[in-house]
């Protein structure tokens, strides 16, 4: 074949294919999906309504407003308690909440909350991030058809608010308190009378004289609460809570319906989320517990060591039974435990005293 008519054929060749791919219909465009999430919080929650928001906000932004999410407030679909089950139960896409809230459901999930004398946040985001946290936290949800995404932390949280001095661990017996997790396991060992209420109850209980020592958050929203209104004694560190990690819960049908644009998208949102609302609350938890140290009727103390220290043991106590008890929560914690022991290594090393 001579080369004009070899260049004239391929000419034809490529017109033709040129044609045949112009005659693929293009891929259809993806679906705008309409989500909805519940929350366990209130509009008036800063940090937590706002993080929400933005989460919502960059996940439309991601995906050209293909998934637009709608948040809810606790109450219109799901109460504070029930954000879990309402995902599971196909209610709801996606919910925002705290793992403890399900302590009596899964006791495994409180690891991925906070636990009494534990992790603090840096130390919880290198198991989540680096280590097995996540891979085993989805696993404890995998009976659930849940997934669970990390989506803020309060950090380390005050001890709460009491209407006399604490001095010493004889002082809490009796008590009626409101606390959530493993802690509240603890002081009812030491003695105390303990509730878990959701925020917009916990006021009214503790003007009413249905409580007598009550934990919420820290500095921020204590105050945002009212709780500091009548002479009271608000007491630090929280032991208890050394960190308050949130999750966003998304359920795993939905997800998977996804495509994986959508699904990295939903992801990387969250993971941005999660660094805002850390940051966020560090911020006015500080400035916070400068205007109380004002209030003449609020006096902002530090726990005695003697407490503390009788608090550790117990809380030893409860942990043990509740890993013997408990061989999901056996595997976590001994997961957990083996970071811990390596980032505090670190931690005690790398800090301002050396």
């Amino acid at each position: 074949m001579r080369r004009r008519d070899l260049l004239k054929t391929l000419g034809v060749a490529a017109a033709a294919g040129i044609t045949g791919l112009a005659a693929v219909p293009a891929a259809r465009a993806e679906k705008t999906l309409e989500w909805t999430m519940v929350t366990a919080w209130g509009r008036e929650m800063d940090v937590f309504w706002p993080g929400v928001e933005r989460f919502c906000a960059r996940v439309a932004e991601l995906t050209e407003n293909g998934l637009r999410i709608t948040p809810l407030p606790a109450g219109e679909l799901a109460g504070p308690l029930e954000v879990l089950n309402c995902v599971a139960d196909g209610r709801a896409e996606m919910g925002h909440s705290t793992a403890y809230y399900w302590a009596d459901q899964i006791p495994a999930a409180q690891w991925f909350s906070s636990v009494p004398f534990g992790m603090d946040k840096n130390c919880l985001n290198s198991w989540l991030y680096d280590g097995d946290g996540l891979r085993l936290w989805e696993a404890v949800y995998e009976p659930y058809g849940v997934l669970p995404l990390p989506m803020g932390d309060t950090g380390g949280q005050m001890f709460g608010w009491f209407r006399r001095e604490i001095d010493c661990v004889d002082d809490i017996k009796g008590l009626r308190l409101r606390f959530p997790g493993l802690a509240a396991r603890v002081l009812e060992r030491a003695g105390a009378q303990v509730r878990l209420l959701p925020a917009q109850e916990l006021l009214q209980a503790f003007e009413s004289d249905q409580l007598d020592g009550v934990n919420w958050i820290g500095p921020h929203h204590d105050m945002r609460l009212g709780l500091s209104r009548e002479e009271v004694w608000y007491y630090g560190p929280g032991w208890q809570e050394p960190t308050g990690r949130l999750e966003t819960l998304v359920s795993k049908k939905a997800m998977q319906s996804l495509s994986p644009a959508r699904q990295a998208a939903l992801r990387a949102a969250a993971a941005e989320t999660d660094l805002w609302m850390q940051a966020r609350f560090d911020a006015v938890n500080a400035s916070s517990l400068n205007a109380l140290r004002q209030l003449s009727n609020v006096h902002v103390q530090v726990l005695p060591d003697s407490f503390l220290n009788r608090m550790w043991m117990l809380s030893q106590e409860v942990i043990r039974e509740q890993v013997a008890a408990c061989p999901l929560c056996a595997e976590v914690n001994e997961n957990y435990t083996a970071m811990w022991k390596r980032c505090e290594t670190w931690s005690l090393f790398s800090g301002p005293g050396m």
